[in-house]
């Protein structure tokens, strides 16, 4: 074997090695089904860390609220506690303490702050770009200051700057490789690759900074009759994938190459995994649209 052939082989087995034991030493922590004395009752939406990592906040569309928790899992602070919602489905840290989302079946895109939680400004209408019919799912505020918002009706992903000017269609809607049909959610690696999920096509694609198809990712060969169905994505600090596998009820680990890691079994109360979020030390936060809260730890 040539030497750069034997290093490529040498890495690979350490990744393996690395991840095989994160895996196993991987625990739940715990499930949080009540925040601030109200129950989760199964209509969680989309989940975004906050810059500096202390925290995270998700949306909930049955109590319509917005709640930012620590990784303890306690409340911090919450927005919709004065005001009616209408059923948040994303959001996003504008900065630590400034949050912008966007409500289901709306187009608008609204911003809140921890100081002034009751008071909520819409700071960009996308209809006329994006559709009437089309639903923001999840917003990803990008380096640069410029926004990915992921379309859940069109299977899109846009692109627009830091002022809500439209700039492309970052990823288009379609079936086979580098288009998705069915979009759950949006990741970003080190690197600053983007990694999608999809529930109906290819189940992890990874795209580079312009939107440029790499490879995939995957287990087995898709059936026509179900697919592979990804409902969750998201990248710890090692730079290895996480992807909820909804037809087998398990997690699975992938490399950046693309090459499959480690699995994990879903745990009794899961049903339906719609967002991950992994913390700076690598805790693995996940929302079950049904049943609240799983919070993992690795020891």
């Amino acid at each position: 074997m040539k030497l750069p052939l034997l290093r490529t082989a040498v890495f690979h087995l350490i990744i393996m090695l690395i991840s095989w034991a994160a895996l196993h030493s991987q625990t739940l922590e715990k499930i949080v089904a009540n925040i601030g004395g109200r129950s989760i009752t199964g209509a969680l939406g989309q989940a975004a860390l906050a810059p500096n990592g202390d925290r995270f906040a998700f949306t909930d569309r049955f109590a319509n609220k917005i709640y930012i928790l620590d990784f303890d899992g306690s409340l911090l602070w919450a927005v919709g506690e004065n005001q009616a919602l209408n059923r948040p489905l994303a959001v996003c840290f504008n900065h630590e303490d400034e949050l912008l989302f966007a409500n289901e079946r709306s187009q608008s895109v609204m911003r809140v702050s921890e100081k002034d939680s009751h008071k909520i400004d819409t700071i960009a209408n996308l209809g006329e770009i994006i559709g009437a019919k089309e639903n923001i799912s999840q917003i990803i505020k990008q380096n640069d200051s410029s926004f990915l918002l992921l379309g859940e009706k069109s299977g899109k992903i846009y692109l627009f700057d830091n002022n809500w000017k439209f700039l492309k269609t970052f990823i288009e809607h379609g079936q086979g490789k580098g288009k998705l049909v069915m979009p759950t959610q949006m990741a970003f690696a080190i690197s600053g690759n983007m990694i999608v999920s999809d529930r109906k096509n290819y189940p992890v694609q990874i795209f580079d900074r312009d939107g440029k198809f790499l490879f995939y990712a995957g287990w087995g060969e898709p059936r026509l009759e179900r697919g592979w169905e990804a409902s969750a994505v998201d990248v710890d600090s090692r730079d290895i994938i996480y992807v909820a596998d909804l037809t087998n009820n398990k997690f699975r680990m992938f490399d950046q190459s693309g090459h499959e890691i480690g699995t994990y079994p879903f745990d009794a109360g899961m049903t339906l995994p719609i967002s991950i979020v992994m913390s700076v030390n690598n805790k693995m936060i996940v929302l079950d649209e049904k049943n609240g809260i799983f919070i993992y730890s690795f020891s």
